[in-house]
């Protein structure tokens, strides 16, 4: 895909506030592969994979910091899998037991296009004026802006029938800590962080058809 005019949002300067860009050429380029079967009446599968080599090919006008030609565009993995199987079982009269798991990969992303920028990911503490929780004991402090890839596993087992479903579910059984999106505050000065999943979870789903 070529795109033109792509909108890219950054952090204005040391404010809080969000600017819109508009970068004149842009590109993304890969392959998707997608395969699903059922082998029986009893299970079924599906897996999907991506790889998406996506960059900006200009600058901004006014040479903004981050928006240059090379640079990855904001929240696209270069690559992505998962994975899904259920397997189920005939019970006495119209019930039906199953197990379904779902397994999801996504690679290392940045959240903004701003997190390209020369020297971003150190803050000097020494701009701060009068050394805010001072003394110090370093000068900068330093992050990496590249959200690592993460990968979660979900599993369910539960009967249905025609009317009703009730199932166990586990998420996140791995109780996998991934990075959504880079939080921050006037521009990394007042506040780094990250913006991350629900913590494993167990719990009981039920549900009539009406």
């Amino acid at each position: 895909m070529d795109i033109s005019d792509l909108q890219a949002t950054v952090t204005a300067g040391s404010c809080s506030s969000r600017l819109v860009f508009n970068v004149p050429e842009a590109r993304s380029q890969g392959i998707e592969l997608e395969v699903a079967a059922a082998p029986s009446s009893n299970f079924d599968f599906a897996i999907s994979a991506s790889y998406n080599d996506s960059e900006l090919q200009s600058e901004a006008a006014g040479d903004i910091s981050g928006i240059s030609p090379g640079n990855r565009m904001p929240t696209v993995p270069e690559f992505q899998a998962a994975a899904a199987g259920t397997w189920q079982r005939r019970l006495e009269g119209d019930r039906l037991g199953y197990l379904t798991a779902v397994y999801q990969h996504v690679g290392s992303r940045f959240t903004q296009v701003g997190d390209f920028a020369t020297g971003f990911g150190t803050v000097d503490l020494l701009t701060f004026p009068g050394t805010i929780g001072g003394p110090l004991t370093q000068g900068t402090f330093t992050f990496n802006p590249e959200l690592p890839a993460y990968d979660i596993l979900n599993l369910r087992v539960g009967v249905s029938s025609d009317k009703w479903d009730i199932a166990l579910f586990a998420n996140n059984v791995t109780d996998e800590i991934a990075f959504l999106a880079l939080d921050q505050e006037r521009g990394s000065r007042a506040r780094v962080g990250f913006l991350t999943n629900q913590p494993r979870t167990f719990g009981v789903s039920a549900r009539v058809n009406f």
